[in-house]
């Protein structure tokens, strides 16, 4: 199974918990036989599309490519991918904008 990621944890380098558990699941995954996607490539589809986060940024540990619109634009071109997204810690922390939660609920329903 082709299982595209939306974010890719550089190896070896310290990054949060939600980070961990993405690059531990890509490892497991790939030693089940799965092929893991860093990257939506319309000519070679992924079975699933796996959505971490919705927020879009890259820094020196991991790079996240795919956006709650970005997301929008799949589901419009690509309807029968199906997406995945892991949910955790939503509440409102003061660091986070006040649409998180909503943006997050909204992704959910993609």
């Amino acid at each position: 199974m082709k299982i595209c990621f939306s974010l890719y944890v550089k190896p070896n380098k310290p990054c949060g918990g939600g980070s961990r558990f993405a690059l531990n699941l890509s490892n497991y995954l790939i030693s089940k036989g799965h092929e893991i996607q860093y990257s939506f490539d319309p000519s070679n589809l992924p079975d699933c599309i796996l959505f971490f986060d919705h927020k879009l940024y890259s820094d020196d540990c991991i790079t996240k490519w795919l956006s709650l619109d970005h997301a929008k634009l799949i589901r419009q071109k690509f309807p029968k991918i199906p997406f995945i997204t892991r949910i955790n810690d939503i509440g409102y922390p003061k660091s986070r904008p006040e649409n998180f939660v909503k943006n997050f609920s909204e992704l959910a329903n993609i």
